[in-house]
């Protein structure tokens, strides 16, 4: 915490967004068989062990006069992310996903799940997501429009969050790519 308070020393009032074990819903039946079918994963389990880290967080920043905006269940949304004001740290805990066989577009077929995602997975391998606000799919293209200039850091707790084959000139795409 003292590392913290000298970091947010001065200026505005900084800002930590947390979004941990999102509500994904539930597919229909013949979207989870094909699914299946497809050979992909389709357990989003919910994450009760990331409210613990967001726990976690938020305590790091107590001594701190950080503003602390704790997003989990139905509330963890895409929208919300995408929308929500500039924060210094960002935490995601949530499923992550890399489909290696996105041919058309990589960014578009890995990212992140979050509230409501469920009912909108893809079945087949090219499975490629659309910049849907609110489909609850969170892409990696989506994320590299996104504005974070003013994150000082941002931590990603998601399976399959460091995948994927390094290129030049890609650099932070990296982390979901």
């Amino acid at each position: 915490p003292v590392v913290l308070e000298k970091v947010f020393q001065g200026g505005k009032k900084p800002r930590v967004g947390i979004f941990v074990d999102p509500d994904f819903g539930t597919p229909p039946l013949a979207k989870a068989k094909n699914l299946i079918a497809s050979r992909r994963s389709t357990q989003l389990h919910r994450l009760p062990e990331a409210r613990g880290e967001s726990l976690a967080v938020s305590a790091a920043f107590v001594a701190t006069s950080a503003e602390i905006d704790l997003y989990t269940g139905r509330e963890a949304t895409e929208s919300r992310l995408r929308n929500s004001a500039p924060y210094w740290i960002l935490h995601l805990g949530t499923h992550g996903f890399f489909n290696k066989y996105a041919y058309q577009n990589p960014m578009k077929g890995s990212g992140l799940a979050l509230a409501g995602a469920y009912p909108n997975l893809k079945s087949g391998l090219n499975a490629e997501y659309d910049d849907d606000p609110n489909d609850g799919i969170l892409t990696a293209e989506e994320i590299s429009k996104m504005d974070l200039k003013s994150c000082w850091l941002v931590s990603v707790s998601a399976c399959q969050s460091g995948t994927g084959k390094s290129l030049d000139g890609e650099g932070i795409l990296e982390i979901l790519s």
